[in-house]
């Protein structure tokens, strides 16, 4: 049963301050602007290197235009809702701060990288992996979060963990995250896009997954995503492309002569463009039009 909606779990909310992933649209801030809102990118810009449409987008949201923002097409799931603190200035600053993480890299060397807290679905992967003080970190003047998770077909809420104060000013840098932690956050986003590759093949292949359940549909798409590397495939939607050629032929698509010839050609198109040829390509003979 889905979850409820975002509006539902923060209507009540006195100050709500939104931070969006401009990733999920093609110009997140001309959408925001044509619906009256002013969003400012946390991305810092400069006279050579104007902020990227693509990055994170921070604005004050009142109750009143709660409605409106998240009747936006793509705005549930493209966006957290924080709760607690209504001055946007102070808000900036923190997400600013936490706009970068240090993590132990596969070198075992620390290495600076953005921390995608803009993210609904980092956020979910990641804050049940948090201890309090990565938690108290990242909440920091906030009490509250709402974010979409796919999983749940709804949203959830987020609080701060009780007896935790904000990060004082000594604490005001990046969040680390250790080795165990970076494992457990790998394994864990394979897993996320083996459940969401399988969602896939459920809508756009019901008639060939018949009666698998989910835990041996994930288990299929783990098997895809090896055989798909072999061929340099690593994108998720590449992936999903070659687990639903591989189900509708009943396992004989990785097996063609001539697909194996295509793929393995030398050639300046990406694997992962070959693939998108090859459905869009078997997709049109189902159709008649080739």
């Amino acid at each position: 049963m889905p979850g409820p909606g975002l509006y539902e779990l923060v209507a009540g909310w006195p100050a709500i301050i939104a931070v969006c992933n401009g990733a999920k649209f093609a110009d997140l801030p001309a959408i925001l602007q044509a619906g009256g809102f002013t969003a400012h990118s946390l991305i810092l810009e400069s006279p050579r290197q104007p902020a990227p449409r693509s990055g994170p987008w921070m604005l004050p949201l009142s109750p009143e235009r709660l409605g409106q923002f998240l009747s936006i097409p793509g705005m549930q799931p493209s966006c957290v809702l924080w709760g607690g603190v209504s001055d946007p200035g102070v808000a900036f600053q923190h997400f600013r701060r936490i706009n970068r993480a240090r993590i132990v890299n596969d070198e075992k060397q620390p290495e600076s990288v953005l921390f995608r807290h803009w993210d609904n679905e980092t956020l979910g992967l990641m804050l049940p992996l948090m201890t309090p003080a990565q938690k108290a970190r990242l909440f920091g003047p906030f009490e509250r979060a709402a974010f979409f998770v796919e999983d749940a077909e709804g949203g959830v809420v987020a609080l701060r963990e009780s007896g935790t104060a904000p990060a004082d000013d000594a604490r005001r840098g990046p969040i680390h995250f250790d080795a165990s932690q970076m494992a457990t956050i790998e394994a864990g986003m394979l897993a996320r896009s083996d459940r969401k590759i399988a969602r896939y093949l459920r809508r756009n292949a019901a008639a060939h997954t018949g009666p698998a359940d989910d835990e041996a549909l994930q288990r299929y798409v783990g098997d895809c995503r090896a055989q798909a590397g072999a061929w340099g495939i690593t994108s998720e939607s590449g992936i999903g492309r070659f687990a639903w050629l591989q189900l509708v032929t009943q396992g004989r698509f990785a097996g063609m002569p001539e697909v194996h010839a295509l793929m393995t050609a030398p050639s300046t198109a990406t694997p992962d463009r070959k693939l998108k040829y090859l459905m869009q390509r078997m997709s049109r003979q189902a159709q008649g039009l080739d």
